[in-house]
């Protein structure tokens, strides 16, 4: 149990790593100035980490189909996380967390499922 936490939170800090990057240029794109990595950091780690409790809540109260309702409430967490943490009106980051969203379902899509698709 504690080795699936930690492993948990190490995963979480190494796709924050990765993902303040998207949210600097999403933020770059949509404010035309980049924020601060430390803040897009803090950020993205507390939305993958709640990201992650969510699913964890599902999986207990055995609700099996929640591929459709992961986008949008992942959507509304990072919106309101951007706002927070960040401070930038709540317009703003929701579309900086939709940008971000869609560039990393880009890249999801072109670097794992695009390969299985033509792998088969």
């Amino acid at each position: 149990m504690i080795f699936t936490i930690v492993g948990g939170l190490f995963s979480a800090v190494i796709a924050a790593f990765l993902v303040a990057l998207l949210m600097q240029l999403a933020s770059k794109i949509v404010c035309k100035q980049a924020i601060d990595y430390g803040d897009a950091w803090k950020t993205a780690f507390f939305a993958i980490a709640g990201s992650r409790l969510i699913k964890i809540g599902w999986a207990a109260t055995s609700m099996e189909t929640t591929w459709f309702l992961e986008l949008p409430v992942q959507l509304v967490l990072w919106t309101i996380l951007i706002s927070a943490i960040i401070g930038i009106d709540i317009a703003r980051s929701l579309a900086i967390a939709a940008v971000m969203l869609a560039m990393t379902w880009l890249i999801f899509f072109v670097a794992v499922m695009l390969p299985i698709g033509l792998a088969s």
